[in-house]
């Protein structure tokens, strides 16, 4: 199965490297992860929704929870999710 993840580059010479994916039992912890292009004419990408298909091969039916990182709560310094969950049957 495929699962499609948006998420905002901060600029334009951002681009997508692959993901973080973490899994413990049936948590999988997913972030994407960029690299930045060592250019001069970057502009703010901020307001642009980009979209990279996840690809999710459950070997076992149950509960699965995802936690995609959002970002850092600038307060408190936690790394902040949000969590979806999805029920894969036998």
């Amino acid at each position: 199965s495929k699962i499609t993840v948006q998420y905002r580059r901060p600029t334009s010479c951002h681009i997508f490297n692959g993901f973080y994916y973490d899994i413990k039992d049936f948590t999988r912890t997913v972030a994407v992860q960029s690299i930045k292009l060592n250019q001069n004419n970057c502009t703010d990408a901020t307001d642009v929704l980009a979209e990279i298909p996840l690809d999710f091969h459950p070997q076992t039916a149950g509960t699965y929870t995802f936690k995609f990182y959002t970002g850092t709560n600038a307060t408190s310094g936690e790394d902040e999710f949000m969590n979806y969950e999805v029920e894969v049957l036998p």
